[in-house]
């Protein structure tokens, strides 16, 4: 019975080290969030900077080397340029690192990435039947379109056979929309912030107190001891 208490008292005392060990962990993964979503911050504050106001009257866009003032014109425009651009031969080149640089919105870059994918192959037609029809370029492409320098500024990637039917007015409100969410982001990043910060100070102060289960592993071994000492005596 005294070699039992040893052994769950010294099982509590592990357990609590590997707690302890789990809230260490705990506070350097926080810290790494924090500075994550401060970086984040940082850069939604320098788009905010340089953003422009585009609401109702105030929206002007550039497609090209036009300049709109309607969103359904300069959306048409951009879908126009999109829609040949998926539809050509090649769009290996307008990757992440090589962008097509379409015109500006709001202060910032629009530009589009292309990924241009290979389909499983048909199947035979049966006898009888005509073979499916090859895909197109644009039926094959899928189109990234964002502004380049605001925090996930890309819209919902689009496939290049769909894109004439999308609406322009939508389309443009979309990359808007983009930079109207920035202040709810940051919102939402400082409350994370210092949401961290408290479970941090919270995990110290209990790092900062000692085991509850030393004294109760050093009473069990003493007891132990003296047992195990009555034992030899008694055996000489």
């Amino acid at each position: 019975e005294a070699q039992l208490e040893v052994d769950t008292a010294q099982g509590m005392q592990d357990e609590w080290q590997r707690e302890t060990g789990v809230k260490a962990r705990r506070i350097s993964t926080m810290n790494a969030e924090i500075g994550d979503l401060e970086e984040a911050n940082a850069a939604i504050d320098r788009a905010l900077a340089r953003a422009v106001d585009t609401r109702g009257d105030k929206f002007a866009a550039q497609v090209g080397a036009v300049r709109y003032t309607a969103r359904a014109e300069a959306g048409a425009a951009l879908i126009a340029v999109l829609a040949a651009t998926a539809a050509s031969d090649d769009v290996s080149a307008l990757t992440a690192g090589n962008p097509q640089h379409l015109g500006e919105l709001a202060g910032f870059p629009v530009t589009a990435r292309y990924r241009r994918y290979e389909p499983e192959p048909p199947a035979e037609a049966e006898d009888g039947q005509d073979p499916a029809p090859e895909p197109t370029p644009a039926e094959l492409t899928w189109v990234f379109l964002g502004l380049d320098g605001v925090p996930d500024g890309q819209v919902d990637m689009m496939r290049g056979s769909e894109l004439l039917g999308r609406d322009p007015v939508g389309l443009m409100t979309s990359l808007e929309g983009r930079i109207r969410r920035l202040p709810g982001v940051r919102d939402k990043n400082t409350a994370a912030i210092a949401d961290n910060r408290d479970q941090i100070a919270k995990t110290k102060a209990e790092l900062d107190k000692p085991s509850p289960y030393l004294q109760q592993l050093a009473d069990a071994r003493d007891a132990l001891d003296r047992i195990e000492t009555e034992i030899d005596a008694q055996l000489i």
